[in-house]
């Protein structure tokens, strides 16, 4: 099913108060596997948002007509995507495509976040797993028969983890 948009995470918020929005629902359920709830003003998408929501279709009549409440239900969307849709204008289909374009780049930003926070602790713990080994491997040159032993493990122990995180 490529080029398909799961939402088990959450849902979509349409924000119209277009007599078409029951209409543009239906049609973003089917085409993108996800629920899809209207929400006639942004007061009441806000409280949908509290749910759990991937994204935040506005209308963008809204816009013009209530700027401080799409404001507002945008500041507070949380990591729900943001799309302005025109449906007095734009096609159902041209709906379904911007959503659907627009979640999976939010997926690849996550994935891409994702990737550079695991690179960065990647790259701490290398540097600390060289200061334990370096610092090991000194005191396992001056210690006692009996504490060698020991050094030895946490030496290996270090080496191990690090070559796992090299891998």
């Amino acid at each position: 099913m490529a080029g398909r948009v799961h939402s088990s995470r959450g849902m979509i918020v349409l924000v119209s108060s277009s007599p078409a929005a029951g209409k543009c629902a239906a049609l973003l359920q089917q085409e993108l596997s996800a629920r899809v709830q209207v929400a006639e003003t942004p007061r009441r998408a806000l409280a949908l948002l509290r749910v759990g929501c991937e994204a935040v279709a506005v209308d963008e009549p809204l816009l013009d007509s209530d700027p401080t409440g799409v404001e507002t239900l945008l500041r507070q969307a949380g990591t729900a995507v943001p799309v302005f849709i025109n449906l007095a204008i734009h096609g159902l289909e041209r709906l379904a495509r911007e959503v659907r374009a627009a979640l999976l780049r939010r997926e690849r930003e996550h994935v891409a976040a994702l990737e550079a926070a695991r690179r960065v602790l990647r790259n701490e713990l290398k540097g600390d797993l060289t200061g334990i080994l370096l610092s090991s491997q000194m005191a396992l040159a001056a210690a006692s028969p009996e504490a060698q032993g020991k050094l030895r493990s946490v030496c290996d122990l270090a080496e191990r983890m690090k070559a796992r995180l090299e891998a």
